[in-house]
């Protein structure tokens, strides 16, 4: 059955007041009811930042992809408007309307999606004039499945990114391809009619092979660096890392616009945490690139679906590349909701938890910053409660950070039946290993030394689970700063 626009806004303002708050974060994005996964179209425009997302506003779980739709002036403060696109065309109400790019062309607000008909998945556009409303365009699907080069599912076709060089629009699809995931470029000058250019990987050369679909793609320049992202469907497990059902790749290296190869020269993890999917990037007017990401992941279990709401979005994250490495750093516009500062210096710890005086909650940030002598694990316990608590800390001996959440509270492995612990390989820097930590009600993004690890995690601990303390085991270690800032939006 078709579903429309006005169908979705009309239950939407009927029921987005009866969902439950427990878990609702303050300060990240999230949809007043319904389901919500990947961020689209990541844009600034007409002087606000817009965020689309697959959304199904009817159900706490996945079905029917709609496009749900929010602005912001400020990164931190998301307003909800009505819905962009729904799945009312022959081309797209099998199955919805699939993930996608924004960009902006003669003023107008245009929109690529994925359009997901019967045993089939195509490119389509939409149009605004007023960056809210949208037109399907008469010829979608402007790139039919029918322009696939051999051997690749017209069944697995999805999220474009548009960009353009001199005059010339590209488009990078992810794609199952043959035995492995790919991604594909095409080109148009118009946006209308389209011509496949080539294969971005090579599985055999690159090393990179992924036993499911190449999606989600990005594609940006920052700091001189040409960076692509995506994600890859069932990639293994390797040295500690990519240990979630599916993992979210950067690579660096160059695109050639004629053959449609992507040359890596390094690839990494995004995010060594729990729950972080589909990232996209948009360039702010100041130069800056931001990132933002799906705050789940799949085949978990999720207990707000029980509220009537299920996914939010990742803080907002400044993108730079130095010294070989890519800094994921949360956008300075958080710092603006900060008040209640709490500071301390200097502080000894041995085999021993201490609280501060000052220090607990469940909406602020937190930074701890460590200096490691002989301990073997040093860290902070947040979410803490009679029965529960969620453990970050470095283990030395390891060498790497350890996010634990199997204390946390409610269970949440579901059909990926993971463990409950996260590590991310990470050497300290002279031996000080510094967290930054964003605490909101329900989540826990940990930035390691100015961004150069990320681990992102949902914890629903029980409402009174307000404690924080710091320790050190097997040794000593000295806390040499710790602040708290409470976080409130105006």
């Amino acid at each position: 059955m078709k579903k429309t626009v006005e169908r979705a806004n009309a239950f939407i303002q009927e029921h987005s007041g009866k969902t439950k708050g427990r878990y609702r974060p303050r300060f990240h994005a999230c949809v007043p009811v319904g389901w919500a996964n990947d961020p689209n179209g990541l844009i600034f425009y007409d002087g606000k930042a817009h965020l689309f997302c697959q959304y199904n506003p009817y159900h706490p779980y996945w079905e029917s992809m709609h496009w749900g739709h929010f602005v912001s002036r400020d990164l931190i403060h998301w307003e909800f408007l009505p819905v962009a696109l729904a799945p009312d065309q022959s081309y797209d109400c099998g199955g919805g309307c699939f993930s996608g790019t924004a960009f902006e062309c003669e003023g107008k607000l245009i929109l690529m999606y994925t359009g997901v008909a019967k045993d089939v998945q195509q490119q389509c556009i939409a149009v605004s004039d007023d960056g809210i409303t949208f037109e399907k365009a008469a010829s979608n699907p402007v790139i039919p499945a029918s322009l696939l080069p051999q051997g690749c599912s017209g069944r697995d076709f999805r999220d474009p990114k548009v960009f353009e060089r001199e005059g010339i629009f590209y488009c990078i699809t992810g794609v199952k391809d043959g035995e492995w995931g790919n991604l594909l470029l095409f080109r148009s000058s118009d946006l209308l009619e389209w011509s496949f250019v080539g294969r971005l990987l090579s599985p055999e050369k690159d090393g990179i092979f992924v036993d499911g679909v190449c999606e989600c793609p990005d594609y940006f320049e920052a700091d001189g660096k040409e960076l692509l992202l995506f994600c890859a469907m069932n990639y293994p497990e390797r040295e500690g890392r990519f240990q979630n059902l599916h993992s979210s790749l950067y690579m660096t290296g160059h695109l050639d616009l004629f053959s449609g190869r992507f040359e890596p020269e390094t690839c990494g993890e995004l995010d060594g945490g729990f729950d972080f999917y589909a990232p996209q990037t948009m360039c702010l007017p100041d130069g800056r690139t931001v990132l933002i990401a799906w705050k789940q992941m799949w085949g978990r279990t999720i207990p707000t679906a029980k509220d009537g709401w299920a996914g939010s979005f990742t803080l907002p994250r400044e993108l730079h590349f130095s010294d070989g490495m890519l800094l994921q750093t949360p956008v300075k516009e958080i710092e603006r909701y900060r008040c209640g500062e709490v500071s301390y210096r200097d502080i000894p710890l041995c085999n021993e938890r201490i609280p501060l005086a000052g220090i607990e909650g469940t909406v602020l940030e937190l930074e701890a910053v460590f200096f490691l002598k002989s301990a073997k694990r040093a860290g902070v316990v947040l979410f803490q409660g009679e029965t529960h608590e969620t453990l970050i800390f470095y283990d030395a001996a390891a060498g790497r950070v350890v996010f634990d959440r199997s204390q946390s509270g409610a269970d949440q492995r579901g059909s990926e039946n993971e463990s409950n612990v996260r590590v991310l390989p990470f050497s300290p820097e002279n031996g000080i290993v510094s967290f930054r930590i964003f605490l909101d009600v329900s989540s826990a993004e940990v930035f390691l030394n100015d961004g150069r690890g990320v681990m992102t995690g949902n914890i629903y601990a029980d409402e009174g689970d307000r404690g924080i303390s710091f320790f050190a085991e097997g040794g000593d270690a000295t806390l040499l700063s710790v602040k708290k800032y409470d976080l409130k939006l105006k």
